[in-house]
């Protein structure tokens, strides 16, 4: 089965606003076959798509943009496969702030000299609950009294007054709301909080590593996050932003290739409070080494006794790959090793190795391996032909090429 999974984005506890754009991401790993992953908002599916990243972790990300009714909302990730006995599943409940959008005053509008009239308002639902004030002929006035009660979506505030009138002029009730302010300061100086290097093996498709760049954004309103590659008008790559009370963060996961060695990858941020988005980019050092070594010899054809020059050549490596060769098991003595500028800021290297042969050598194998810090290694085999001549009709070697002469 699958391994239970995990969700990243949010955490329960933390708080969003409405207006933000929150995006989920389920993660498991494991399990053959692969998981299915669901997403669920209050028990209703909401998501159903998924991808498996590198054939052991599946990922389902959903996005959203908030709204008040998301408050208190449960999403459940579910992970299963055809062999599962029971789905396993992570969860979050969402804490939402918002202003309330409704307020109600409840009260005659004419009066007797002398009655007493009483007037009740009702503001909500909001998330936190909305302090209320009331305000007669301009003098606060205190409420008999008030009260919250929690809805789903939040708070719902309740309060009353009485008021006796004492002469034949007109008074004004005036209800004073009291929610948060809504202050506007622009993002903090770009940090990023954490980048690792990138690695990835060429030797197999299947292994690479795949680290995190993270950057985190305290400002208010939090700032929005994009992430390009290169510094110019290049295309935006999707992002896990995750948002608490205390900041946003914006995670990019990259599956490296070697054309990504040397690459700027730039996050912008941006809120009400910026006239231009401000930027920070972070230039990647990708490891990699190349998964073919070309092996030639000159002469191509060797005759008994010719010294042979070898040439093993390496395609673009990072860092500098080293060769080392051996004949039927016995190492090659290198005469020169030099490295030369290759693709994706890459070297390629070459190396020469000098060795005499004779009849026996024909049908020789030679191994050359290229390695470099990558602890992977990389071997092309190479079979010597020896050209040989026949003395008194005796065929002392296996002949590549024959030339008689009569």
């Amino acid at each position: 089965p699958p391994g239970i999974p995990r969700i990243e984005g949010y955490r329960t506890g933390d708080a969003i606003s409405v207006g933000d754009t929150l995006t989920l991401g389920c993660i498991s790993r494991g399990g053959n076959p692969s998981a299915k992953l669901i997403w669920y908002k209050d028990n209703v599916t909401i998501d159903t798509s998924y991808e498996a990243t590198d054939g052991r972790e599946v990922t389902n990300t959903y996005s959203m943009l908030v709204k008040p009714n998301d408050n208190n909302a449960h999403f459940i990730c579910e992970a299963s496969n055809e062999v599962s006995v029971t789905a396993f599943t992570a969860s979050v409940q969402l804490t939402v702030f918002y202003p309330p959008s409704n307020i109600k005053i409840i009260g005659a509008d004419k009066a007797r000299v002398g009655e007493t009239l009483t007037f009740e308002c009702v503001v909500g639902p909001s998330n936190p609950a909305s302090e209320v004030s009331w305000v007669i002929d301009g003098r606060p006035t205190p409420a008999i009294a008030s009260w919250t009660r929690s809805v789903k979506e939040g708070w719902v505030t309740t309060t009353n007054i009485s008021i006796t009138i004492r002469t034949r002029n007109q008074s004004r009730v005036t209800l004073l709301l009291k929610h948060f302010a809504i202050l506007f300061f622009k993002p903090s100086i770009f940090k990023f909080y954490t980048l690792l290097e990138f690695r990835r093996s060429l030797a197999s498709k299947k292994e690479y590593i795949c680290e995190k760049a993270i950057y985190r954004d305290y400002s208010n309103p939090f700032a929005t996050l994009k992430w390009f590659r290169g510094t110019g008008n290049d295309r935006e790559i999707s992002g896990l932003t995750s948002v608490s009370g205390s900041g946003v963060s914006s995670e990019l996961i990259i599956r490296v290739k070697p054309a990504d060695n040397e690459a700027t990858y730039k996050c912008e941020a941006s809120n009400p409070a910026t006239s231009e988005p401000l930027t920070a980019n972070v230039k990647l050092r990708v490891y990699f080494i190349s998964s073919l070594v070309n092996i030639k010899t000159k002469p191509k054809f060797p005759k008994e006794g010719d010294k042979v020059t070898l040439i093993a050549e390496t395609e673009s490596c990072n860092p500098t790959c080293s060769v080392k060769c051996n004949k039927n098991g016995i190492n090659l003595q290198q005469l020169v090793e030099n490295a030369f500028e290759a693709q994706h800021f890459g070297k390629s290297t070459k190396s020469t190795f000098e060795f005499s042969v004779s009849p026996k050598d024909d049908n020789s194998i030679v191994i050359c391996e290229s390695f470099n810090k990558l602890n992977k290694t990389i071997k092309q085999r190479h079979t010597i032909r020896v050209l040989c001549e026949y003395t008194n009709f005796q065929l002392v070697c296996n002949v590549q090429m024959i030339t008689l002469i009569l």
